[in-house]
Order: C-alpha cells, then structure tokens, then sequence
C-alpha cells in the first residue's frame, strides 16, 4: 500500500516535471530576479535618500529649497506678468469695446479686432523682440500647461503655438535635471560652509563703525566673486562657440533665437555643469563673507532668469541690460560674457548698439 502510494506520488511530480518545459522555468526564474533585483534596487536607494537626508544639515536643505523654489517663482511672475493672456478677460473685453466703439454699427468686428491688437502690443511692449513669438515651455494662454519644465513633463503636456514651432525635444528634460543639480550643488556649497570646509567666513564688522565695515566687507566680497565669475565664465562660453562644442554640446541652447522665460535652462547637462562649477567655485576659492556670497548667487540666479525672458530690463542706467544677452541668441558671435558686457568690451566682441538695435 506504501509503495503505490509512492509511486502515485513520484508519477504525478514527473509528469507535472515532464508538462512544465525548461524555458518556462528558465523565464519563471529570470523575472523573479528581475523582480528581487529591482526591489533591492528601490530599497537600496530609498535607505541612500534616507541616509544622505539624516546626515545632511538643515543649512543644506534650506539652500536647496531656496535655489529650486526661486528660480521657479521668480520664472512663474515673469510668465504670468509678460505672456499669459487671460482667454475670458480678453472675451469680456472685446464685447465691451464692441459695444462702446461700435454699437449699432456694422464696423463692430474691425473695432474689436482693432482693439484685440492694440491690447496685445500693449502686452508685449516689454518684449525685446516684439515680432518674435513666444517659444520653449512658455505658457500664453490661460489654458495652456503651466511652463515649468518639470510640470509639462509630468503631465505630458505642451502649449500650444500659432506659428506651428515646436520646442527642442530634450527641452523639458535637460531643464528638470539641470534645475535639479543646480539645487544640489547650492546644497553642497552650503554643507560645506557650515562645516568650514569653504573660503566663506563671517561677516566683517570690525573697527569703530560696524555697519559700515561690514556693507564694505560685503561689497568686496560681492566685487571679487562676480569678477572671478565674468572672467572664467567668457573664456567657457567662448569655448563653447567652438565647433567640436558647439555640435556637442552648445547648439542646444541656441535652439531658440529669440529666448522665453524657461528658456535658461535648455542647455546640455555637461555644458551646465561645467558652468555651475565655475558658479560655485568661488565658495571655496576667494577669501569672502556669506552674505557675499549669497548677494552674488541672488544677482546671478535673477541674471541668468532674466536674460533669457525676453523681457527688457535694464537697471544701472544700463550697466546691465537683458537685450544685451538676448543679441547674442539672435546674432550668435557676440556678446559672450554674464552677465556685465566688459569682458566683450575689452575683448572686441561686444554688438555695436545699432546692429543690436536693427537685431531687434
């Protein structure tokens, strides 16, 4: 009775065996490990993330907020001030200065159209290429995505154009991630300064008037680091103009003529990073205060957004001026240097005033 019961046993599990073929086990096997891989994969970064945000300072966390969440606020109040038209205001308004201008009056649609129009140069009268339509992640009309890079990304979703010009197709992508590594390395420059692994010091407000040492401490710190970061920066944006570079990596960023707002970031993630260590190297190459430093991140961080709104902007009875960079888009061979025109100046690349103008 024994010995038929283990045979029944034994028949059952090799014909089971024998139905069960060697690559349905083989396959079986291959996607269990896949699965197990990638949960150990998952859970190996999640314990890193975990990990790197114990160890990490408050300092760190709080300068990666700040980078990420400005440069987004700040490119949010310039899309919302300079491009987005609201659809139903613009509706309301047009039936208004249809019935104001033309009731009763067959030439009721010319006065609207007309009216339509002298609104939208009016919205664009700030633009530094009035004629050039807006381009990249931009948002226009009120039901366009949001033009954060990330949020279309996300989403899957684009603005629409009237012109039919399509955004460079890594746009999107090379934004998010460049944003992302710019806010890491505004982390790591921070951790470093609070454990006193960096030039930066305390501020300076020694001698008989303390207000005064320290606003002259922190404008030659401020001094010193934007003169390290305009000379290093030129010498790299020119290189970039090279032809090996420019098809590599460069032309990317050149994608688009006349820039946007969200613009900024469409470069290639090498080229980016390369300039955010030039950005960042005078935290640990040039003797100055924190508050130096942060004035000098706050005036390139709102450079680097402005210059590629096409908003005109100027500040200084023209020292700094967002044309002056967005000439360099349109007309490609000059005006190299961020965001102070005196390195083209001294270098003879600088656009003369009337071929920007014409540009223009």
């Amino acid at each position: 009775m024994t010995m038929c019961a283990n045979r029944l046993i034994f028949s059952r599990f090799f014909h089971h065996r024998s139905e069960t073929s060697f690559v349905d086990i083989f396959l079986r096997r291959v996607v269990a490990f896949r699965v197990f891989s990638l949960r150990l994969k998952h859970s190996f970064i999640h314990s890193f993330l975990v990990v790197a945000a114990m160890t990490v300072s408050v300092v760190a966390r709080a300068a990666f907020a700040t980078q990420y969440v400005g440069y987004v606020a700040l490119s949010t109040a310039l899309e919302r001030a300079y491009y987005v038209v609201d659809d139903d205001e613009e509706d309301e308004k047009d039936d208004d200065d249809g019935k104001n201008v033309g009731r009763g009056d067959a030439d009721g649609d010319d006065a609207r159209r007309r009216a339509r129009s002298h609104r939208a140069s009016t919205s664009f009268a700030r633009k530094i290429q009035p004629r050039a339509p807006p381009c990249g992640t931009v948002r226009v009309r009120r039901r366009d995505p949001w033009g954060f890079p990330l949020w279309q990304l996300i989403r899957g979703a684009t603005p629409e154009r009237d012109d039919g010009r399509e955004m460079h197709p890594r746009h999107r992508a090379y934004a998010s991630l460049n944003l992302l590594v710019s806010s890491l390395c505004a982390a790591f420059v921070a951790e470093c300064a609070w454990r006193g692994k960096s030039s930066l010091r305390p501020l300076d407000a020694s001698g008989r008037f303390p207000v005064v040492a320290a606003l002259v401490d922190v404008l030659i710190g401020f001094f010193k680091m934007t003169a390290w970061q305009s000379v290093v920066e030129y010498y790299w944006h020119r290189l970039m103009h090279h032809r090996v570079f420019y098809r590599a990596l460069h032309k990317i960023h050149h994608h688009y003529k006349s820039p946007s707002v969200w613009c900024d970031l469409c470069i290639h993630p090498v080229e980016a990073f390369g300039y955010y260590v030039i950005l960042y190297s005078p935290a640990f190459l040039i003797d100055a205060s924190v508050l130096s430093f942060l004035a000098y991140m706050c005036v390139m961080g709102a450079c680097g957004v402005f210059d590629h709104s096409g908003v005109r902007i100027e500040c200084a009875r023209g020292a700094y001026a967002t044309a002056f960079h967005d000439a360099h888009h349109s007309l490609f061979a000059v005006n190299f240097a961020f965001p102070f025109e005196v390195m083209d100046v001294v270098h003879g690349t600088r656009a003369r005033r009337e071929k920007s103008a014409r540009a223009t």
